[in-house]
């Protein structure tokens, strides 16, 4: 039969299994939005540690923090009734630059949905700082 697998297609996807259900779950929550999670669990699960020190890292981490905070404050508009909205495709670029600027481990998927309007739909989103500012907790701690 053609849906068969070969033996040893079928031994490697049993590893791959028993490799994910090895993560530590607290290391699984802190990758779960990671863009390479495989990386970010080697990263912070006992696997192989970047050739690059924590400090600089760390160093590096903060300041595109820094720049994101920015690009957050300039996509925010104040409305009294909701709150802060936020412009979507500004806060996507944002993202995307830390992205670009971070090792791969660290960098975030972007988030946002959309949401029923009275013209249609419009897309919702927020500002992903908590995230970096685990990312950067979990680097403090390593130190």
């Amino acid at each position: 039969m053609a849906w068969r697998l070969p033996l040893s297609g079928l031994i490697g996807v049993l590893g791959a299994a028993a490799g994910l259900a090895q993560v530590d779950p607290q290391v699984h929550q802190q990758c779960l939005n990671a863009r390479d999670y495989s990386g970010c669990v080697q990263l912070h699960g006992g696997g192989e540690r970047s050739a690059a020190p924590t400090k600089p890292l760390l160093k590096q981490l903060q300041q595109q923090q820094q720049i994101y905070l920015q690009a957050v404050q300039a996509a925010g508009r104040p409305n009294r009734f909701v709150g802060t909205i936020y412009n979507c495709q500004k806060l996507k670029r944002a993202l995307a630059q830390f992205n670009a600027a971070v090792p791969k481990a660290y960098q975030l998927a972007y988030r946002g949905q959309f949401e029923a309007a009275v013209f249609g739909e419009v897309e919702a989103c927020a500002p992903q700082s908590e995230a970096i500012e685990a990312l950067i907790d979990q680097l403090r701690a390593e130190q």
